[in-house]
C-alpha cells in the first residue's frame, strides 16, 4: 500500500503570496515525490489527464497531488511548473536526509 508523508516547504521568496497548501508536497514510501496538480493552472484538467494515463493522484485537504516526474514530463513547456517541481525536489531531498 502506498503511504505518503506530507511536508510543507518554505517560501523561496518570503514576500511572495503562497497559500500553505500550494507549498505542500509528499514523499511516498516508494520514494515518489508528489506536488500539487494545481501548479499547471487547472487542477481538474491535470487530474483528468493523469487519470487517462493511469497516473494515480495522492489527495490531501481536497487537493490532488501528482508525481513530479509525471508533471515535468507532461508539461515540458510550462516553465513555472518545471521550476516549482525542481524547488520541491530540493525540499524533498532535504526531508529525506532528515529521516
Amino acid at each position: 500500500m502506498l503511504t505518503v508523508t506530507w511536508y510543507e516547504a518554505g517560501k523561496p521568496d518570503p514576500t511572495a503570496f503562497a497559500p500553505a497548501w500550494t507549498r505542500v508536497f509528499g514523499i511516498a514510501n516508494d520514494g515518489t515525490v508528489y506536488a500539487p496538480a494545481a501548479l499547471t493552472g487547472d487542477e481538474g484538467e491535470t487530474l483528468a489527464k493523469a487519470a487517462a494515463e493511469g497516473i494515480a493522484a495522492a489527495m490531501k485537504n481536497d487537493h490532488a497531488f501528482l508525481p513530479i516526474q509525471w508533471l515535468v514530463r507532461s508539461y515540458p513547456y510550462e516553465f513555472e511548473v518545471i521550476r516549482v517541481c525542481r524547488i520541491i525536489e530540493g525540499f524533498a531531498q532535504q526531508a529525506r536526509s532528515r529521516r
